[in-house]
């Protein structure tokens, strides 16, 4: 019963061992991030930690096994006895074991369920940016901050600097006649779905651009205005009547918003701007 455990747990191990003993790289220069690249390494390690999780279940599950038939054993050669003890604590605590690895897994997978979609969001994103690419703007993804957060995409040209966080949500699951159900209201601080409300959204992409703002003014020396925007794919956005200092959109509006916007940054100040990105993310190895 263990031997199939076994086989899984060497053959593992020697991926790992060859992975790690590969040869060099042929490029040294570091490549940017791509979209969802943040979301990309998250779903990762949670896939590679229910793999594990899986094996760790069937263990327990397999042990749990051997362990009633230790107690059935032990019933049938000598009853009643305090040996009866030994098997019974190994069958509760592997069948406890057990139960509590597949309650892990399953958080896991529904927490990589959430990962996929807001990586989706991002690439979704990216691609409506690329559309821009002829007016001279340049898209950077997923810029790494100061600390565990990041930028999921900041959009440089002539027309200036933009600052965009994507807000991925699943619709509700109920077919309707009209479409309000598939309709988000920015209402000032507040970003409304019809099936729940993101109160974070809207602070963090303004954290997002004032710390964008400041560090291009420490790498350029110039006062650099950064303007915060909401990308929403596969929504109807819409706005109250309620003030907000971001302007939030589905993801489709976003190269006709960023075509419109009239040149205010001079091509030397846009190459300054687009070195200390590139500075800050250009951290993939080859």
């Amino acid at each position: 019963m263990a031997a199939p455990l076994i086989a899984l747990l060497i053959a593992g191990r020697l991926h790992f061992l060859r992975r790690v003993a590969s040869g060099r790289t042929p490029q040294q220069e570091k490549l940017l991030r791509p979209p969802g690249y943040s979301s990309f390494l998250k779903l990762d390690d949670l896939l590679d930690g229910s793999y594990v999780r899986i094996i760790q279940a069937l263990s327990c599950g397999a042990l749990a096994g051997v362990s009633v038939q230790g107690v059935a054993d032990v019933l049938g050669k000598i009853g009643l006895s305090w040996w009866l003890l030994i098997p019974s604590f190994c069958l509760v605590s592997f069948a406890v074991a057990c139960a509590w690895l597949t309650g892990d897994l399953l958080r896991r997978l529904r927490e990589a369920q959430n990962w996929r979609l807001g990586l989706r969001g991002e690439q979704a994103v990216a691609e409506k940016l690329a559309e821009v690419a002829e007016c001279g703007y340049r898209a950077y993804h997923d810029i790494p901050g100061d600390g565990p957060w990041n930028l999921d995409h900041v959009v440089v040209g002539p027309q200036g600097v933009f600052v965009i966080e994507t807000k991925a949500r699943r619709k509700p699951a109920e077919k309707r006649a009209d479409q309000s159900h598939y309709k988000a209201v920015l209402d000032g601080d507040v970003l409304r779905f019809s099936n729940g409300d993101d109160r974070k959204v809207v602070t963090q992409v303004l954290a997002n651009a004032r710390w964008l703002s400041d560090y291009l003014r420490k790498k350029t020396g110039e006062t650099v205005f950064v303007e915060p925007l909401i990308a929403v794919p596969g929504w109807w956005v819409e706005r109250s009547g309620r003030e907000s200092e971001v302007k939030a959109m589905n993801a489709c509006y976003l190269a006709g918003y960023l075509r419109s916007r009239p040149a205010v940054l001079k091509p030397t100040q846009v190459t300054r701007i687009k070195t200390a990105i590139e500075e800050k993310c250009r951290t993939l190895e080859f």
